[in-house]
């Protein structure tokens, strides 16, 4: 059966949106961290499980805010 909501007058769904009180981690897409380690090194993230992998000393990515906490105790990695 082909749709009727133009010709009805019904009017679409709209899509559901995140409320205004989400949390910071959400609304914040990244945080950029720097690798000063002297060797490879590759840090998981403990909330989001991504595995960040810095391949060299001085090293920038992008992290999910989220793994902020765990990826700040690890030796080298400094948010920038």
């Amino acid at each position: 059966m082909p749709c009727t909501c133009q010709q009805s007058g019904a009017q679409p769904p709209k899509p559901k949106t995140q409320p205004s009180n989400a949390p910071a981690a959400q609304q914040t897409a990244f945080i950029t961290v720097r690798y000063t380690g002297p060797t490879a090194a590759t840090a998981t993230g403990a909330v989001s499980g991504r595995q960040y992998t810095f391949s060299r000393t001085g090293m920038t990515l992008q992290v999910d805010p989220r793994d902020k906490a765990g990826l700040m105790k690890v030796p080298h990695l400094r948010q920038i």
